[in-house]
């Protein structure tokens, strides 16, 4: 294992690392990728160790580890202070811990929209139930949507509620997630930077879909790109710019959104590192949004990636950035997109019973001979799990990635190969 660590790039830590493993590969790299799964794609894109605490043992393994430059993924950015003691050692290809400490705070979001003038859902904290309208109750420490849920207000209790959750207003609509990108730039006549954030494209968030067994609030895949009426993409790119400017975030982030019934944009969450919606844009325009965000960090295609990312040090990561060099690359990134046909679609299937996977199971046999059949969807089955491998209920088994025609043709074929495929495995499993 040694070797291999030392043979890599780039370590990619948080819950799953597979798809940003994907885009390490894309971009011509080698990541080590730590992760709760450490599933069968996520080995051939390069060395794994599969972790059981999360998060707390992925700082005892990269204590053990040559130092190289590190990315957080999914959830990890709930634990700025552990962000802080990896970054000590390893090169941080992130927002600070400071960064990520404000970011993941509603109050403080809501504070900064309504300074901006810019729509904020209304929040209240545990220690304050609401007494009327419909709202959910969320944990302050969260992701992908987990431990949600609608806040029952009849059935309240004054002694109920515990510090650790908050009350977010409930606005009925349709979720999206935007794919963003911010860049740290020195401000004219000044020493201090400018954190400027920048639209790459939106797509549909799917929750709690019953079809893939997600529960209610849950996030379960997204279809994109999706192109919305001029004036919601506007008011997004502003929320982009002043989430950016505000938490002085740097690199991809995400933010979670529902649109009422004006087509207006309330930002739900805001996700700082790479998202789970972003792999779709980089199936669908062929580039690495992984070299997009280092070139967010000071990587300027002069030396190659590899190269670059040997030369980063705790103290060189956050350099002067050279903006227009990330604004290039990012408009061929938004080119190439236009450029494609179609749309991608993703959902994560979940078990809605306890299994395991057969121990000589082989996945590469099972779908070219008995589930694809003829591949005219573009159809890939990802983070596949190892043959003896327990999925609890409620765990995810596999994520299914397609290419349709439109928005509901993808959706279709989403729904479809999820009910087909879950009742494969439940048979042959």
């Amino acid at each position: 294992m040694t070797s291999q660590v030392e043979s890599a790039d780039i370590v990619l830590a948080g819950a799953s690392a597979r798809a940003c493993a994907q885009s390490a590969n894309l971009a011509k790299l080698t990541p080590e990728s730590i992760d709760l799964f450490s599933d069968l794609d996520t080995q051939e894109a390069g060395p794994t160790t599969r972790i059981s605490q999360y998060p707390y043992e992925i700082q005892k393994v990269m204590k053990e580890q040559p130092t190289l430059p590190w990315m957080y993924l999914g959830g990890m950015e709930n634990y700025p202070e552990l962000v802080a003691k990896i970054s000590a050692k390893h090169p941080l290809l992130g927002c600070s811990p400071d960064s990520l400490h404000d970011v993941k705070s509603a109050f403080l979001l809501q504070e900064i929209l309504a300074q901006e003038k810019l729509p904020a859902l209304k929040i209240s904290t545990g220690d304050k139930p609401p007494v009327s309208g419909t709202w959910l109750k969320k944990p302050m420490v969260s992701a992908g949507g987990q431990r949600i849920s609608f806040y029952n207000i009849a059935g309240r209790s004054s002694l109920e509620e515990p510090v650790d959750y908050y009350f977010q207003e409930y606005l009925p609509g349709s979720s999206f997630s935007a794919v963003c990108l911010a860049i740290p730039c020195k401000k004219q006549d000044s020493t201090d930077k400018i954190h400027n954030g920048q639209l790459l494209g939106i797509t549909r968030q799917l929750t709690g879909e019953v079809w893939c067994n997600a529960p209610r609030f849950v996030y379960c895949g997204s279809i994109g790109p999706i192109k919305l009426a001029t004036e919601s993409v506007e008011l997004i790119q502003k929320l982009a710019d002043a989430i950016a400017r505000n938490f002085k975030l740097q690199g991809l982030f995400g933010i979670d959104l529902v649109l009422d019934s004006r087509g207006i944009p309330h930002v739900v969450e805001i996700n700082p590192r790479y998202t789970a919606s972003m792999e779709l844009f980089e199936r669908y325009a062929g580039l690495s949004l992984l070299e997009l965000h280092c070139s967010a960090f000071g990587w300027n295609g002069k030396i190659s990636l590899k190269e670059w990312l040997r030369g980063l040090t705790v103290s060189n990561v956050h350099t002067e950035i050279e903006e227009s060099n990330v604004l290039l690359k990012s408009q061929a990134f938004e080119h190439s997109s236009n450029l494609a046909q179609g749309m991608m679609g993703k959902v994560v299937l979940y078990a809605n019973s306890p299994m395991t996977v057969k121990e000589n199971w082989n996945w590469d046999d099972y779908l070219t001979t008995e589930f694809v059949n003829n591949n005219e969807e573009n159809l890939q089955v990802s983070d596949r799990p190892r043959g003896g491998v327990f999925i609890g209920a409620g765990d995810p088994i596999c994520t299914l990635l397609i290419r349709g025609e439109s928005e509901s043709h993808t959706y279709d074929l989403l729904r479809r190969r999820s009910l087909m495929l879950h009742q494969h495995l439940l048979d042959k499993w």
